[in-house]
């Protein structure tokens, strides 16, 4: 969101021809080359960027098993091209329940089991102590 946001105001300070798409690829090559985030959470925050910063349509993302297909202005050849052996991950699901209608839905949510943050500081607290760790601390 950062980067986009300082795109933003270059164009608003006269800087020309400052491609918002090609900025998401450049955090996608860097934040995923070292591990900082996933595309997907590229994808997410870059729509979600665009939809406040009320920028137009063009930082789309389809949250599908398709996802890995549009990422604009890179073409379906071209990213099949950067992919090994040449298959999407939806290709290479091979589940027999999955269809071409079921592709053009979104991922299901995660689980929402996990615990808040502060219900497990006791859980950590209890298995600090059973370990004589009395050090580990919040």
């Amino acid at each position: 969101m950062v980067l986009l946001e300082i795109a933003r105001l270059a164009q608003d300070r006269g800087v020309r021809n400052i491609d918002l798409e090609l900025v998401r690829l450049a955090a996608i090559a860097a934040f995923v080359e070292h591990g900082h985030h996933t595309v997907h959470e590229v994808l997410t925050s870059a729509q979600m960027w665009a939809a406040h910063a009320n920028v137009g349509d063009k930082l789309t993302y389809d949250n599908s098993y398709r996802r890995y297909r549009s990422i604009s202005p890179l073409t379906e050849p071209e990213l099949r091209g950067v992919v090994p052996s040449s298959r999407f991950p939806d290709e290479r699901m091979n589940k027999p329940d999955f269809s071409a209608s079921a592709a053009r839905h979104p991922v299901p949510a995660a689980p929402s089991t996990l615990l808040h943050p502060q219900q497990a500081v006791p859980a950590v607290r209890r298995h600090a102590n059973e370990m004589n760790y009395a050090s580990v601390r919040r």
